[in-house]
């Protein structure tokens, strides 16, 4: 599969994990069995995505979290939901995972 598809595919799998009332942390290996794939065939993609900001993880990448970068690059490649407006997407509000990153910036 290729790696944007792969992308996609795993920051919709965290944006549903946004519409429960507190996100958890997503391990990998559930991410991997929704896909249907062994989950060390997704440590390269999650590497990536890392590196490019769409999705916050521990470093042995056990664990993820959508950031709002992710958010917006998820709505501007899946046409479905460029209409849904997720609430931390509106206005001056931050994501939990970002509020870290902006306290240490």
């Amino acid at each position: 599969m290729p790696l944007q598809d792969q992308a996609i595919d795993i920051l919709t799998i965290l944006w549903d994990n946004l519409q429960q009332d507190r996100p958890p942390l997503v391990p990998a290996a559930q991410i991997a069995e929704k896909m249907e794939i062994h989950p060390a065939g997704l440590e390269p993609a999650l590497k990536v995505m890392k590196g490019m900001g769409v999705i916050e993880s521990d470093p042995d990448l056990h664990y993820t979290l959508i950031t709002r970068k992710g958010l917006e690059w998820l709505q501007e490649k899946t046409p479905q939901l460029r209409d849904r407006q997720i609430p931390c997407m509106q206005g001056n509000t931050t994501m939990p995972e970002e509020r870290w990153w902006l306290d240490n910036a």
